[in-house]
């Protein structure tokens, strides 16, 4: 029953697709002429009639609706300025219609209508053919009052839009913003060349000022909650805090890249191969080879101002600096000769100025030493390096008779 029911329904609609006794109107009718297949038949609407050059209302077959079809995807527009290299989805307008067989005819070799223009010709037409007798404007739609009341209380996706960010900006600011607003403060301080903020109660001050709760969100997310936690483990830590917000600053811009030069330049000099450096701007830990090397040459080249800079800062200030002199001789070593060279000497001399600026320099005292206790100070010290002195060559005395 329901089959049957399927069937009638199938034969139903067949019967109102397929007028009785119509032709496909172009159904070559010679003797020699092909036959349309016997397929649907479609009413031609006014766009297949301009396209086809057939009459509007009479019927076609599905495969020479798709051969007008096919044919006509192209830019029907008679243009002087070129055609755009795709078409519109908007089919020509029916008010163009006239203009531009018009201008088709008397202007374009071997013009053929059709329905489609490309984009290009859809923006210029207008434009181009408004001094044609025969171009009738744009239809404009009357906008009314309550029409007006109507669009502007309608909700549009960007006044949607513009309600969740006043909506978010009264709540709390987000992670994401924080994270933001932290990554643009980081970068203008090191931009004016600021202080490395290495320290976590130097960083943890930074981030208040700019970015207040970033601190203490990301390190109550690796701090667990646990009372037998000792203080050594949570300043392990608030360190790894700022290094999480340091790396999360460079994954953000490359440009905030500090943390990630000095530890690349630490590694390079204590011996990882460039290999292993490679992998540092993918975890975080440093920049490329490239950026390392550039971080040297540049290290190098400030250091002499840099040196100048801190000496004055200490002598101003009074602070205390501490000279370290170490030299190296290797002229006494014991070798043979070789390559008719008796000895080859190496000397070596390496000067170290340690300036600490929070440490005052130590004032020099203006007591006057008494010539006598002077003299008498020289001579109990001469007198005990002889003593000294005596009791070695006597040791070595005794060692040689035995």
């Amino acid at each position: 029953m329901q089959k049957l029911v399927v069937a009638e329904i199938c034969l139903l609609l067949l019967m109102l697709s397929v007028t009785t006794g119509s032709r496909c109107v172009k159904e070559e009718r010679t003797r020699t002429g092909k036959k349309c297949s016997q397929q649907q038949l479609r009413r031609v609407d006014k766009a297949l009639s301009r396209a086809g050059d057939i009459p509007e209302g009479s019927w076609i077959c599905l495969s020479h609706r798709n051969l007008i079809i096919a044919e006509d995807k192209r830019c029907s527009c008679p243009s002087s300025w070129g055609h755009g290299k795709s078409l519109s989805k908007v089919p020509i307008p029916d008010r163009l219609y006239r203009v531009f067989d018009e201008v088709g005819r008397n202007s374009v070799t071997e013009y053929k209508p059709g329905s489609n223009w490309c984009t290009k010709c859809r923006v210029l037409a207008d434009k181009e053919f408004a001094s044609h007798p025969m171009f009738t404007p744009r239809k404009q739609k009357k906008v009314t009052s309550e029409n007006k009341e109507n669009v502007m209380n309608q909700p549009t996706p960007q006044k949607n839009k513009d309600i969740q960010q006043t909506s978010s900006s009264q709540k709390e600011p987000s992670f994401e913003k924080m994270m933001e607003t932290f990554q643009k403060a980081l970068s203008s301080h090191y931009e004016n060349s600021g202080q490395p903020l290495y320290n976590a109660e130097d960083m943890r001050k930074f981030s208040e000022i700019y970015a207040p709760g970033l601190f203490d969100v990301l390190l109550s997310s690796i701090l667990r909650d646990d009372s037998r936690l000792s203080e050594d483990r949570k300043t392990l830590q608030e360190q790894r805090t700022v290094a999480l917000l340091h790396i999360m600053t460079y994954f953000r811009s490359q440009k905030s890249c500090p943390l990630q030069k000095d530890l690349g330049l630490y590694m390079h000099q204590h011996g990882l191969s460039r290999a292993g450096l490679n992998n540092g701007p993918i975890f975080g830990f440093s920049v490329a080879p490239r950026s390392i090397d550039r971080h040297n040459i540049n290290l190098r080249q400030q250091y002499p101002s840099l040196l100048k800079q801190k000496i004055e800062q200490s002598v101003k200030e009074g602070t205390s600096m501490i000279l370290l002199l170490d030299d190296f001789h290797n002229i006494h070593t014991i070798r043979m000769p070789d390559n008719l060279k008796l000895s080859k000497a190496t000397h070596m001399a390496s000067v170290l100025l340690d300036i600490h600026l929070e440490i005052p320099a130590v004032k020099k005292t203006q007591r006057t030493v008494c010539p006598q206790c002077f003299e008498n100070y020289f001579q109990r010290a001469g007198d005990c390096l002889q003593r000294w002195y005596c009791k070695k060559i006597h040791t070595r005395t005794v060692h040689r008779k035995s």
